[in-house]
């Protein structure tokens, strides 16, 4: 016989829900803390230029929630900068497959990627994409052009050129830079050397505008990115 006034089923049901829910807070409340202690130490690490102890940490939060396309883009600049491209194309495919709005600068820094470790026909899709998106963009173009001549098709590249060279701003000095680029590809290296000029010439003209007086060092720039690009000597 008991004691006291029997207890409903049902009451015991719900503080028995009741307990499992506060126990389940408890243990959420616990991992939540330390996976924000993690984002914001990765943050910091970010912040600081610290990529190792960055990737350190976004790797643990990562590992308990994979889903943040955030950290995948984070994750795909940092391996990137430390030129470990595999890695940061298989973060770029993440932020894709997970982002809300999908840019065409996630197709084309991908893109990017991919011509560092030779997969040209990959960044030729990436190029597309982006381009699909944005079709007056002179960089995408430019660097598909670049993608096709490293694929041997001079002809869809000087397409590509055509059409960036139709777009182009007589303020943007970008296109000069890949200019010479796409035609130091193709194998011409007077017009490559004389895109470069245009560009590094534009760069002289700020040089005065902004009162900036490093000319020297200005100098040096125009000849290692001929050094880096070629092999022979290019008159400047």
């Amino acid at each position: 016989m008991s004691n006291g006034f029997p207890v409903p089923a049902g009451t015991l049901l719900k503080w028995g829900i009741i307990g499992c829910l506060a126990v389940g807070s408890l243990i959420y409340n616990w991992w939540n803390a330390d996976y924000l202690e993690w984002e914001d130490a990765a943050f910091d690490a970010y912040r600081a230029g610290d990529y190792p102890k960055a990737i350190e940490l976004y790797s643990q939060c990562l590992a308990e929630d994979d889903g943040d396309a955030m950290i995948h883009s984070r994750m795909a600049t940092m391996h990137a900068t430390l030129g470990h491209y595999k890695k940061a194309i298989f973060h770029c495919t993440k932020e894709i497959e997970l982002g809300d709005e999908v840019e065409s600068y996630d197709y084309f820094i991908r893109g990017e990627y991919k011509v560092q470790v030779k997969d040209y026909s990959g960044a030729l899709n990436d190029y597309h994409q982006a381009i699909a998106m944005e079709p007056e963009d002179q960089k995408y173009l430019l660097c598909r052009a670049k993608a096709y001549l490293l694929l041997h098709d001079s002809v869809a590249a000087e397409t590509d050129v055509q059409q960036a060279l139709s777009l182009s701003n007589e303020n943007d000095r970008f296109p000069f830079y890949e200019m010479g680029n796409v035609r130091i590809l193709a194998g011409d290296t007077a017009a490559a050397c004389k895109h470069w000029n245009n560009f590094l010439d534009e760069q002289l003209t700020d040089t005065f505008r902004f009162g900036m007086r490093n000319l020297d060092a200005l100098r040096e720039r125009r000849i290692m990115m001929v050094k880096d690009s070629i092999q022979n000597n290019c008159a400047l």
